[in-house]
């Protein structure tokens, strides 16, 4: 078992990858992690909700393959992975810098050109004390990592070195010093122990704006990039180093971040909003800005990145500029309105609704906002509110219709039928829950940004919304079901606030899912809302393949518009040919409206799917269309008029997850998009019929209406 090989090393290389540091010894640090002890970590999880839910009866299987593969662990090196948790005292990982590394061979071949590369990786420090079994990790990195070679560093018990990395071009040494284990990464000089400063946390992790900036410019070779960083480094007073870490509670986990400076712009949260908040409220978040102040220090800032990026400009030349803009879009305000946009406390919360989570948003009004509403609905055809009232609108691409309210400091949109009544009122609203009152009794009174989570109704909320996860399994989507329903049982509301005080900005939350009401927001409405419409998407192109596309084949073959081998009977068509395009070269050709002219394309994008039409070649193969008529092909056309078959895929790789397929029979099919090959005409033109030929059977699963 390769152990030091992959828990040394490649913690580190993730770790870098995703953002981490501290100090050692006099090496400037860009990222840091820490973890202070491991029992003290196990003792608080063992206490916490995570180990409820860990020694539910319904986690028995899940377990039991745990201690398997942790029993294959020590079977194979002798090693608990447990106890060596329990063991270890404390754990720090640095990234301290990004360096190029040397020139390596592109080719192994000894008679091959000398062509040579360099890459830029990082350096960095890692150090771990492992009290017993740092001995024992030591012995087997020794034994398992081909490239080790022992090696004496004064004060070290023992040491060794060598390279890591997918092409051995990162350099590592490792030295024992009694129960510490520490690791230098492309290091000039060997490592040494070092003092890690741990607190009451059970993982802290910082970052150095300022030396990440500078490593990255050091890096830089194009000019235009390099003055960029350049002039991002001038932004000393919001760059100051972050702080952040995370203790497991009984509750969930409780975050805390402080930063070394102060953000402009940032005003205490009205708090009175959460009071027009229905009472039943899942969750909610509030921010406290005010954008002329926020713009006095940042105007600056931007003109000197326009100027790294070869446009400098004045002050007066910059407020032009904008004004050009605003007057291209016939908007009655200036510059300065623009400036003071936005002053008050912004608020968005989610609640019941039907099918699915209700979202409201709350943003004070301004001559500016007003503007830029108006502007808004007359391009989208909507008829606003006078103030003092409410209306219905229907946005965009979002198949749920929307409440929308003026009232003399708020514009409020929400997809919450009882918004109005909600916003109106005058009950106490949401801010009499135990989790709003957990809220405030924990920020300051100056918080800028403050949110409630009533987690355990969220929880419960979101095991209605499973069906529409797929899973591959019915046993996982009955586990997710089990172990919602024991976290709604066992969890507390959750919170978050952040506040500023002299020239440090500090935030803290606390809940089951990490940062407060923010990624719950994120993870319940938004996706919630997205899988609406990708549903509503879905129903859409089901219908278009059936009761459109279909039935327009069936008519273009019959009504013989296209007969290439003239023996009387007609041919399938391609989407351009049955909406309006051309069937010939003739100017005055036939044109049909079997589809309508959004289909007139060789690949359509339709309900956010992209369409694709393949006919039969004559020589077992297949044609896709192209703009314009078809060529004529005799050979084909005798086949032609027996197969047809049609792809629909998400057009947004990021929707992908099922792919749909129309056949000559009328049947429609479908399958993950996960185990389909998709290029930019979609899969191949045999994907349905397991890459076979026109006569074999289709493979896919036939599409049953739910």
């Amino acid at each position: 078992m390769r152990l030091m090989y992959d828990l040394l090393p490649r913690v580190f290389s993730l770790v870098v990858v995703g953002t981490v540091s501290l100090t050692a010894a006099d090496t400037p640090t860009v990222m840091s992690l820490t973890i202070g002890d491991g029992a003290r970590l196990i003792k608080h999880f063992d206490a916490s909700i995570y180990a409820k839910l860990w020694n539910d009866r319904s986690m028995e299987a899940l377990r039991l393959k745990t201690s398997d593969a942790l029993g294959k662990i020590e079977k194979d090196t002798g090693i608990n992975p447990l106890d060596v948790m329990k063991a270890l005292r404390s754990f720090n990982f640095q990234f301290t810098d990004l360096v190029k590394t040397p020139p390596v061979a592109k080719d192994a071949d000894p008679l091959a050109p000398a062509e040579t590369t360099t890459k830029t990786t990082t350096a960095g420090f890692l150090q771990v004390d492992l009290g017993e079994f740092a001995q024992r990790i030591m012995e087997l990195s020794l034994k398992t990592h081909e490239s080790a070679t022992p090696m004496t560093i004064p004060g070290a018990d023992e040491a060794i070195n060598g390279t890591i990395g997918t092409q051995g071009t990162d350099a590592f040494t490792l030295a024992r010093y009694g129960s510490r284990l520490v690791m230098g990464i492309n290091q000039d000089q060997p490592p040494s122990p070092y003092t890690i400063s741990t607190d009451d946390a059970d993982v802290v992790f910082t970052l150095n704006y300022k030396s990440l900036l500078n490593s990255i410019a050091k890096q830089e070779t194009q000019p235009d990039q390099k003055a960029v960083f350049d002039a991002l480094k001038q932004m000393d007073k919001f760059l100051g180093p972050i702080h952040w870490d995370m203790t497991i509670l009984p509750e969930g986990i409780r975050e805390r971040i402080s930063q070394q400076t102060s953000y402009p712009g940032l005003i205490p949260v009205d708090r009175s909003l959460f009071a027009r908040l229905p009472t039943n409220t899942y969750m909610a978040v509030a921010y406290g800005f005010d954008s002329a102040v926020y713009w006095q220090a940042f105007e600056p800032m931007l003109i000197d990145l326009l100027a790294a990026q070869g446009t400098p400009m004045t002050s007066a030349q910059f407020k032009t500029q904008i004004e050009s803009v605003i007057t291209q879009f016939n908007v009655p305000i200036t510059y300065d309105d623009i400036k003071s946009a936005i002053t008050g406390t912004i608020l968005a919360s989610v609640s019941p609704g039907a099918p699915f989570p209700s979202v409201t948003i709350a943003i004070p009004r301004s001559k500016a906002l007003d503007a830029f509403i108006g502007v808004g609905a007359n391009l989208q055809q909507l008829t606003l509110p006078e103030e003092g009232k409410s209306g219905q609108i229907r946005l965009p691409n979002i198949p749920l219709p929307f409440t929308i309210i003026c009232d003399q400091k708020y514009w409020v949109i929400s997809s919450d039928p009882n918004a109005t009544m909600a916003w109106n009122a005058t009950d106490g609203g949401w801010s009499t829950s135990t989790a709003v009152k957990t809220a405030f009794e924990q920020a300051p009174p100056h918080s800028a940004i403050l949110g409630a989570s009533d987690t355990p109704t969220v929880l419960r909320a979101a095991g209605g919304f499973l069906p529409f996860v797929p899973f591959n399994d019915p046993k996982d989507k009955q586990l997710a079901t089990v172990l919602l329903a024991r976290a709604a049982g066992a969890a507390t509301t959750g919170y978050i606030f952040g506040f500023s005080s002299k020239d440090q900005w500090s935030m803290e939350a606390r809940g089951i899912m990490g940062f407060g009401a923010m990624p719950i927001i994120a993870a319940v409405a938004i996706p919630t809302l997205l899988q609406s419409r990708q549903t509503a998407n879905d129903a859409a192109v089901v219908a278009s393949l059936k009761s459109g596309v279909f039935p327009a084949q069936i008519q273009f073959q019959g009504g013989g518009y296209v007969d290439q081998n003239q023996d009387g009977i007609g041919e399938f068509g391609f989407f351009n040919e049955l909406s309006g395009g051309p069937l010939d070269h003739r100017a005055d050709s036939v044109r049909l409206n079997l589809l309508p002219m959004t289909w007139n394309a060789p690949y359509p994008t339709i309900h956010g799917y992209t369409f694709a039409c393949w006919l039969p070649d004559g020589a077992d193969g297949a044609i896709g269309a192209k703009e314009g008529p078809r060529t004529s092909n005799s050979v084909a056309g005798a086949a032609q008029h027996k197969n047809f078959v049609v792809y629909a895929w998400p057009t947004d790789p990021t929707q992908r997850k099922t792919v749909y397929a129309l056949s000559s029979s009328g049947m429609i099919y479908y399958k993950s998009a996960d185990e389909v090959e998709l290029s930019e005409t979609g899969p191949a033109w045999n994907a349905l019929f397991d890459a076979k030929g026109w006569d074999s059977p289709a493979t896919w699963t036939p599409y049953k209406k739910k």
